[in-house]
């Protein structure tokens, strides 16, 4: 019997397998490459929306706690937030997804916060003083 060169079976099937495994490795690493840098650009532009909304609220805080006149000469409480009314730090929850119309990459993301009033008082020269927390909630869809 004459024998004839080329590739048995076996050795087709263990190259298909070996080249499986080697694309699959590959692309694994591609989309997880894609993934994170998607991700890391949610938390740049994450960063940036809190900024924003930071500096959006500035105008309606005061470092002078301690004179009420002062306050109502300064902070524009009768102002209402865009889109809502009422004062910006009263409690409860606000909306601020407008600060994010120019952001494509967050598109269907929502922005909120949240206000609570705190008691400042502290020491001996203790105050009838309201403080006010605020957290920020943003969520992205993935």
């Amino acid at each position: 019997m004459k024998q004839r060169k080329g590739q048995s079976l076996i050795e087709v099937t263990v190259a298909v397998l070996i080249s499986a495994v080697t694309a699959t490795g590959v692309f694994s690493v591609i989309l997880s490459t894609k993934y994170s840098h998607v991700k890391a650009d949610n938390r740049e532009s994450a960063a940036v929306v809190f900024r924003s909304a930071q500096e959006y609220l500035k105008p309606y805080v005061s470092a002078a706690a301690m004179n009420s006149n002062y306050i109502s000469d300064f902070l524009p409480r009768g102002q209402n937030i865009y889109g809502e009314s009422g004062w910006a730090l009263a409690d409860g929850t606000h909306s601020l997804n407008f600060l994010m119309y120019n952001m494509p990459q967050l598109s269907g993301a929502t922005l909120t916060y949240t206000v609570s009033t705190a008691n400042c008082n502290s020491g001996s020269n203790a105050q009838n003083l309201e403080c006010r927390n605020v957290v920020f909630n943003l969520s992205i869809p993935e």
